[in-house]
Parts: structure tokens; sequence; C-alpha cells
């Protein structure tokens, strides 16, 4: 009997394959890496057989542990947001424009002058934006016509390696919402923004939901993976909404935060959030009738690693994180008047602000090492209770789940329960959340579980950390000023 389901996080980086059991537990993981191509001025691709080869390694990597008739399912968590065109016999013609890619600023300049950009929003629940595989595919049109003039589809990274396998061409739902195309509330593509844009349907793939069985192994599939043409593909979903899946939201009403390298705060909800000021998307979530809303920061722990690295002495090596959190416990709330605004890769949400700049505000001759630290960490913290508030505003979140390299931080958990004024879970397992929720999404689509109950999403908590009072009411005051703040120094930016 199959007791085993395949995930595959399609990151980009590389491919991490890692095989878990009914009950979300990890077994074995293995990772492949593969080239990104920065051409300059905003190009940044990557080619799509590299992608297929890592997926294959990394298959016949886990077939050296179980056997092939003990994988029951294979499913996909991806990088979202790119453009590749394959021919209709599903050979690529480019290599693939991925979410870094930001060179079509002319075309979605061009396009926001055919119809409004507020207007894309609120039927797509995402801002007109580089990041989006529209304006990629409008680049192609202008720049390289002759590969549009014949037949050809438009594939994001997952739905690229699902034909490889099964030989169909489909989209999942929040893969289509990654183009700038998809009407969220009807669930099909948009024939206003279609017609503005110029674009025929047809090069479009059907899109279904995550869950959905696509089918059995072509022959050629199993020869380069090992796998059994019996093995169930399973569609799978964007990263982003496979890490949701993966935190546990999956009811209306939960809400997790991510804090590695970058942040966000996503959620499950019964309805789409459309934000007046456009601050957070929403993507539809792996089953018709529920969403993911998500606010994504540039502004997340990697700003602390900058201050890590930059504060070390001479030729120390840096500070440990567990050092760090020493110091920033030992320091007062607020920092002694510092203020920290940690815009140094400018921000998304929920500014928008690509020009934004970090700025520390309010140093004395007081002021020392470990107010510095608190002021970073607090400034991280605040800019994701901006990103929170966006959610409460449209609906009730009793709790939140913390997850990535920031929960192992009690400061931090702390710091952020108090910002949020929610009580904060801090699950077992932080870092795995892209590839478990690949796993469940597998396990879910091929009916080797019957719902989301019987898997309870194999997430035992540690521990939970409650609102300190006095810290609520201090933060809230703080954000005040923090928001200010930005305010007063926006123009020099």
């Amino acid at each position: 009997m199959a007791e085993y389901i395949l995930a595959h996080d399609l990151g980009t980086s590389g491919n991490k394959a890692s095989l878990m059991d009914r009950q979300g537990r990890l077994i074995h993981s293995v990772t492949a890496s593969y080239k990104t191509h920065y051409l300059g001025d905003g190009l940044v691709e990557q080619d799509p057989r590299d992608w297929w080869d890592a997926v294959c390694r990394c298959t016949r990597a886990m077939l050296e542990r179980v056997g092939s008739e003990e994988i029951g399912a294979l499913s996909f968590s991806a990088q979202m947001n790119g453009c590749l065109l394959v021919d209709e016999g599903g050979t690529p013609l480019t290599r693939s424009m991925i979410w870094a890619d930001k060179r079509s600023t002319k075309q979605l300049r061009e396009l926001s002058e055919k119809i409004d950009p507020d207007r894309i929003y609120r039927i797509t629940g995402h801002r007109l934006s580089e990041t989006y595989g529209l304006g990629k595919y409008l680049w192609l049109r202008e720049h390289r016509p002759e590969i549009l003039r014949g037949k050809h589809y438009w594939l994001n990274a997952k739905d690229y390696l699902v034909y490889r396998l099964t030989g169909r061409i489909l989209t999942d739902y929040t893969d289509a919402a990654g183009t700038n195309l998809f009407d969220l509330v009807n669930y099909e593509w948009s024939d206003e923004i279609l017609d503005a844009a110029r674009i025929d349907r047809a090069v479009l793939p059907e899109p279904v939901p995550s869950v959905t069985p696509v089918g059995g192994l072509t022959r050629e599939a199993s020869e380069a993976t090992g796998l059994g043409k019996g093995t169930v593909v399973v569609m799978g979903a964007g990263d982003g909404v496979a890490a949701t899946v993966g935190a546990g939201c999956l009811r209306p009403g939960e809400a997790y935060n991510y804090i590695g390298s970058s942040a966000w705060v996503s959620a499950a909800t019964s309805e789409p959030i459309f934000d007046r000021e456009q601050r957070i998307f929403t993507f539809p979530h792996i089953y018709k009738g529920l969403y993911s809303p998500c606010g994504a920061t540039m502004s997340g722990g990697g700003v602390l690693a900058w201050m890590k690295r930059e504060m070390a002495d001479g030729e120390d090596s840096p500070m440990p994180f567990s050092r760090i959190d020493e110091l920033i416990a030992s320091a007062e709330r607020g920092a002694r008047g510092i203020l920290f605004l940690p815009y140094i890769l400018g921000e998304r949400s929920p500014l928008w602000n690509y020009d934004a700049k970090g700025v520390f505000f309010g140093m004395t001759m007081e002021s020392g090492r470990a107010d510095l630290y608190r002021a970073v960490m607090e400034g991280i913290s605040l800019n994701m209770g901006l990103i929170f508030d966006c959610f409460t505003e449209a609906a009730d979140f009793p709790e939140v789940t913390l997850i990535g390299g920031g929960a192992k931080s009690a400061i931090q958990a702390q710091i952020l329960a108090d910002v949020f004024d929610r009580p904060l879970n801090i699950p077992e397992k932080l870092e795995e959340a892209t590839s478990l929720g690949a796993a469940v999404i597998g396990a879910l689509g091929s009916g080797m579980v019957k719902d989301t109950d019987s898997l309870s999403i194999a997430r035992p908590l540690t521990r939970t950390v409650y609102p300190d009072p006095e810290g609520r009411d201090f933060y809230r005051s703080l954000s005040e000023r923090f928001v200010r703040l930005y305010e007063t120094v926006k123009p020099l930016f």
C-alpha cells in the first residue's frame, strides 16, 4: 500500500524534494540547485529544462530510500508570477522570465492607458506590477513577436513540470492569479483584461483547483523519474499558498506570520480582501470558496541579519542570534526613544514604495548597541503589525501562527504578540511550510487522506505566546509614531 507523498518545492535557487507520510511527517529531503540568469536591466530568467532535470534527480534520490510503489502521490509548490511560453507540443520556446524579472515597465504603462489599474486590482486582487506574468508576456510580444505567431501556451514553473509528467496543459487557481489576468471571484480568465491587453484566451491553460488529480505518468516521465506510471500527479499550488496550507491555515479566520529573510502575513478567508489602498493582495486558496490574502514585506529577518553583520567588531565573528536576543531582551521597550524604519530594500506591503530607505531616528549619547538592536526588531514587528491591520479591517483573526526562523526568537515572538494583540502559536516545525503544504495538497488530491480534519496538519505546537497588556498599549502608541515618522521623511526618499 502506498504510504508516502513526494512533494517538490521548486524555488528560485533550486528544487527541494520532500518525502512525507500521510500524517505530514518528514521522512527525507534532498535538494538540487539550478542556475538563474541575471542579464542586467531587470532581466532574470531560468531554463525550464533545468527544473525538469532537478525534479528527476531529486525523485531518483528518493527512490534510493523507498520503492516507487510506496509513493502514492506527487505534488508541487513552486515559484510564482513567471512567464514561460511553450509550443503546442509543450516544448519551451524561451527561457522562463521568473518573478524577479522587472523588464516590463513600459508595457504596463501603456496597458494602464487602456484599462484602469484600480480596475485590474478589483478584478484580480493584485496590483498591476512588473513582478506578475502579464507584463512579461507583453514584453515578449513586443520584442520577440516571432515566437508568438504559432500556437503556444503560457505556463508557470509548476505547470510545465505537470505537463512533463502527465502530458496535460493546465494551471491551478493560485498560479493563474499570479498572471494579473485571473478573475478572483468568478474563477476564470478575465475577458475585460484580456481584451485590453489584446491577449487570446487560447494561449492560457485551463485553471483548476490545486487539489485536482491530473493523472498518472506518461511512459517517458516514468522512465525519467523512476516512478510507476500509476503514481497520481496532483496539480499543486504556488509557493505562497502552499505555505499557507503548511502553516495550517485551512479555515476562514486562521492567520500566520512568516519571518525569514523576507516576511509576510497571510490567512484563510471566505471572501477576497480588496483593500481600498491596495496594501495587500489576495490569492485563491486550494479550494473554491476559500481565499488567501497576503501582505509581503521586504523588511523581515534579513534586516536583522544586516545589522548583525555590520555590527561585527573588527575581525570578530558576527554575534550569534542567541546573544542578540539576550541584548534585545535587556533593552527597554521603545529602545530608549529610538525608532527604526526597516526599509533598507525598499518596501512592498503595506507601503509599495521601492524608494523607501532605512532610518534610525531618536539616537542620543545614551543610546547603546542593545537599543539599536531592539529598535531594529521593533521596526520589523511594527511593520508586520501594519500589514496585519489591513487584514483585521476586513475580517476577524483571533490568533496568529508564527513560522520561519524568526519564530525561534522568544523576544521576537513576544513583541509580535504585543503588536498584533493576539495569542501567537509557535509550531514544532518552523521551516517546512511550503513542502508540507505541497504534501498536504498531494494527499488530499490523490485521496490518500479524506479531508483536512483527518490530517490535523501535523504541526503540533511547542508553545503559545500571549500579548502583555502593557506591551500591547505601548506598541499601539509606538506604531502611531512609526507611521508619522515614515510620512515625515517620505519626501526625502
